[in-house]
């Protein structure tokens, strides 16, 4: 449901005792993926918005939740497109987390080398 509030207007909601709030839209939109997948020595990792990415930390953990990689970024662009090179890492499933101010997105990755 959407709804349209001009500036100065009080809006009053009444919710039940078990409705529940899991979030808001301000209408800021974040997409990110990952490419190839399957891959092998290394992926590219997109993320594209509708306002500049800002600064968002990169981390790629094993199936078994240890942290392999981890990159802080900075980009006053819409769009970024980062290569992570995984020469180093065995076979398998791995999860890229991606967490800006403004989103936070978790990715799977299978790897065969």
């Amino acid at each position: 449901m959407a709804l349209c509030v001009k500036a100065q207007t009080t809006v009053t909601l009444n919710l039940p005792n078990a409705c529940l709030i899991t979030g808001v839209d301000d209408g800021q939109t974040f997409e990110v993926s990952v490419f190839p997948n399957p891959g092998s020595n290394q992926f590219q990792l997109s993320i594209k918005g509708n306002d500049p990415i800002g600064k968002a930390m990169i981390k790629l953990f094993t199936a078994q939740g240890a942290m392999v990689f981890s990159e802080q970024i900075y980009s006053e662009n819409k769009t970024v497109i980062k290569t992570i090179n995984t020469e180093t890492l065995s076979s398998g499933l791995y999860v890229v987390s991606v967490q800006g101010k403004k989103f936070s997105h978790t990715k799977r990755i299978v790897l065969n080398k």
